[in-house]
Parts: structure tokens; sequence; C-alpha cells
């Protein structure tokens, strides 16, 4: 398994430009070049929001919808995004965000990390690393890991697609446990391909909380649902409910507890009534820390 470090970025107002976010000073805060906000390194306070959205890479009116998709995450508020099925026009429009350049670091801003697409990561706070890990897969996938402080990890997947494909996605998922056995603190979200229902969620060790499934036991919670989103519908010619996309926890010794869990995007664009932000539903999730011991 291949690994590569990739480079945070922020954007300085300065210049107009989006610069490394480092190199880090003693005082553990980064070196913004040219004026830029700084922020600092891999301190994660004591709640912890986070949103994964798969924002469908189709052409499907994709200005409009992504603009939509994108206003929605913004009122999340959310410390760590992560966006799956990111496209170079994705990214172009994500970087013109405002919010986006005023409040996030981001760890791709030219394409570089991905195969045709990929996943990305918005971070609050500039990580300590960012890991963007090879995954054995017929359509470019690859886990990409965000290091914080006290061993915490938030990493997002999409994970090889299509029910056939369920001894990839086993090999795929057995490597990213692995990759990500060395925290103790795990924050691993994105499209797993896999519903809650199926046989796969076999393969999930106990210690990782399905943070639905945890504060919303017996609620399907589907992500994709063509009796709610009907251009799914329309795309798929045929009624489709599955929770593929998922957040999970891992936390030794219980010191990251999910709080509350939601999904974005469920509503129509206002002028468009069969018109969604995605094909996919997003999450909204928080986590509270423990307080330390004395």
């Amino acid at each position: 398994m291949s690994a590569r470090e990739l480079t945070s970025y922020t954007f300085d107002s300065v210049t107009g430009q989006w610069l490394p976010a480092g190199p880090v000073i003693s005082s553990g805060r980064p070196i913004i070049p040219n004026g830029g906000l700084t922020r600092p390194v891999g301190a994660v306070a004591s709640s912890l929001r986070v949103v994964t959205f798969n924002v469908l890479f189709a052409e499907l009116y994709q200005d409009m919808r992504w603009r939509a998709l994108l206003d929605e995450v913004e009122r999340a508020d959310a410390d760590v995004i992560g966006f799956q099925e990111v496209t170079l026009a994705f990214l172009d429009v994500l970087l013109e965000t405002p919010w986006v350049r005023a409040s996030y670091a981001v760890t791709d801003i030219d394409g570089g990390s991905f195969r045709g697409y990929g996943v990305v990561l918005l971070t609050r706070v500039v990580p300590q690393q960012v890991s963007l890990h090879e995954l054995p897969s017929a359509m470019g996938r690859r886990l990409l890991v965000a290091h914080f402080d006290e061993r915490l990890a938030v990493a997002t997947i999409h994970l090889e697609s299509l029910r056939p494909s369920a001894s990839a996605r086993e090999v795929q998922f057995a490597q990213i446990l692995d990759i990500l056995s060395e925290f103790e603190h795990v924050v691993l979200m994105g499209d797993m391909n896999f519903c809650s229902t199926w046989d796969e969620n076999r393969r999930v060790p106990a210690a990782y909380c399905d943070l639905w499934a945890a504060l919303y036991p017996g609620e399907p919670g589907w992500t994709v649902d063509t009796d709610v989103n009907l251009m799914l519908l329309g795309l798929v010619g045929g009624p489709k409910q599955v929770r593929y996309d998922r957040v999970f926890l891992r936390s030794e010794g219980g010191l990251w507890q999910p709080r509350a869990i939601r999904r974005l995007g469920m509503q129509p664009l206002a002028a468009h009534p069969r018109l969604f932000p995605s094909d996919h539903f997003g999450l909204f999730a928080s986590l509270e820390r423990a307080p330390s011991s004395p």
C-alpha cells in the first residue's frame, strides 16, 4: 500500500491565491505567506462537527446543483468536510466560494490527487499531516486522511461502486482499517457503497460505531432514496433505497462520543422541484470529547 503526503492550502486574500499552509513555527501555528490568515495546526477543540457529501459528478445542471449543495454545507458550519466524486469542475467552484476561502484549508487545489475525480477534505484547523493512500481499485479510489492532535484522524473514502464489486470493497475496507489502526481516535466518513442492511456490514469491526445506527436505531436513514429524491428516480428509472453514506467513529477509551447526526440536501432546489443537490444525501454529524481526567 503506497501513500504520499499532501499539502494543505489556505487562501491568501492579499495575493488572491491558494498557498501552502506551512511551514509550522514553534508556537504550533503555520506561517501563511503574504499576509494570509493564520490558523492553528492540529488543535481540535472539545467538539468536532463533520460533513460528508457525494457531490455527483454527472453534468446534470452541475453549476446550479453544486451551488445549492455548497450553500447547504455552509449552513452546517462543520469543522471538517469530506467531498466525494470531486472533479476539476467542482473543485473550481469550491475554490471560488467565499466561505471556503475565508475559513478552510483544502487538500487539493489542482486535481493532483485525483484520477479523473477524487476525494477532498476541507478543514477549519490545518492538519499536522494529510496523507493519500492508494487502494486496489479499477475506479481510481483512494483514502484521504487528515492527521490531527491527540492521535485523531478524520478520513474520507469513496469505496468501489456497484453491488457486484463487493469483493473489491472487502479488500479496500480491510486495507483502510489497517491504515487507520495507528490512530487512537478515528472518524471515517464517505460513500461506502454498501448499504447498512447488506451482509457486507460484517466487515465493520464492533469498535467502529456507525453514528446513524447508534443515534437512530431502527430508522433506515436512507441516503439514496428515490421516494424523496425525484431527480434520482429519473436517473435510475425505478425504486432505490440504501444507506451508502456513513460516518463511523472509533475512539479508544470512549474519549470521543457521538452527539448528533442528520441528512443534508433532502429538499429540491426552490425553482426546480425535481432537481436535488446530488443523487445522494449528505450527512452532518457532531461529536464531543470527554473532559480530561484530573
